[in-house]
Formats: C-alpha cells, sequence, structure tokens
C-alpha cells in the first residue's frame, strides 16, 4: 500500500510512539487551499488549509459525476479504488505529486515529510482534473460483474504491467 511504501522509503520519520503504522492512512489527497473567500453570518475573510481544499476536490468530482449523469451513467461512488488505481498507473500520483515539504511548524518539531507517491502531508498529491476526469468514468465502466473494487485495481495493474513488458520485448 501506500502507507508501507512511506515507511520503507528512507524519508525521515517522527518518533514512532507519535503515530500508528495500522489502520487507514489520511489523506487520501490534497488539493491547494489558500485565502479562499467565504463568508458566515457577517463575516467575509479568507479561509486556508482543510476547509478550503476538501470542498475543491469535492468540486471536481462532482463536475465528473454531473458528465456522467448527463451520459445516463451512475455516480462515481466510493473513490477510493479508482484514486489509487489511477495513481498505481501515473508514478503514484493522482495529478502533482507533492515531494518536498513537511508539515512541521513552531508548536509541532516531529512532523512527517514529503515523498514520492503516498505521503501523509498531501495522500497522492493534488488532482489533474482532465487526466481524472478520463480515468473516473473509464475505469468505472471496467468494473466487471462480481468485481470488487480491490480486484479491478490489481487487474488494471496486472494489465499495465503486461503492456510494459510486451513493450519492453
Amino acid at each position: 500500500t501506500g502507507v508501507q511504501g512511506y515507511l520503507h522509503s528512507g524519508v525521515v520519520m517522527p518518533p514512532s510512539k507519535l503515530f500508528n503504522t495500522t489502520g487507514r492512512p489520511v489523506p487520501d489527497v490534497a488539493a491547494v487551499g489558500t485565502n479562499f473567500k467565504m463568508c458566515s453570518s457577517d463575516y467575509w475573510g479568507t479561509e486556508t488549509g482543510t476547509s478550503a481544499a476538501t470542498p475543491t476536490f469535492a468540486a471536481l468530482i462532482t463536475r465528473v459525476n454531473a458528465k456522467r449523469l448527463a451520459a445516463g451513467k451512475a455516480t462515481l461512488g466510493f473513490l477510493n479504488p479508482y484514486l489509487y488505481a489511477f495513481a498505481a498507473q501515473n508514478g503514484g500520483s493522482i495529478g502533482q505529486d507533492i515531494t518536498s515539504g513537511n508539515n512541521r511548524n513552531d508548536q509541532c518539531t516531529a512532523g512527517f515529510n514529503c515523498a514520492k507517491g503516498w505521503d501523509p502531508i498531501s495522500g497522492l498529491g493534488t488532482p489533474n482534473y482532465p487526466s481524472l476526469e478520463t480515468f473516473l468514468p473509464v475505469s468505472y465502466t471496467h468494473l466487471r460483474a462480481h468485481e470488487t473494487p480491490e480486484h479491478l485495481v490489481c487487474r488494471l495493474l496486472l494489465e499495465k504491467k503486461k503492456k510494459n513488458d510486451k513493450n519492453n520485448d
């Protein structure tokens, strides 16, 4: 998984007592979310961070789902298997892989570092909308009857390996 790759990447880690190496990793993805104009009651201001990035990514997926609905197709549903399959076929990222930086600050000096592929700072990276728009509808229709999303990921990876092996012959 992305977590195991990160844990074995050689990146400098914070003390192990500060994080759990098992369970569900977060985040899955990132998005630029800096200085978004927002209004709450009578207050206008700017928002930065997860509160801006999360609706940005959700809006991208909403656009994909709207196009699917307009074409008479179902919405995507649970995205993670498709995002990880897409990343596996695209160098470990869903667009821009964030490979430098960390989440340390004055109050938290033992943070995580970014790395190639999944990392606990930016997940699978920031989205490339045109690529996601192309991949997500295609990957959804490639799900065969009685095939779980996990099986889809494995099948797509094997197909990519076979294609690469064929091209290297």
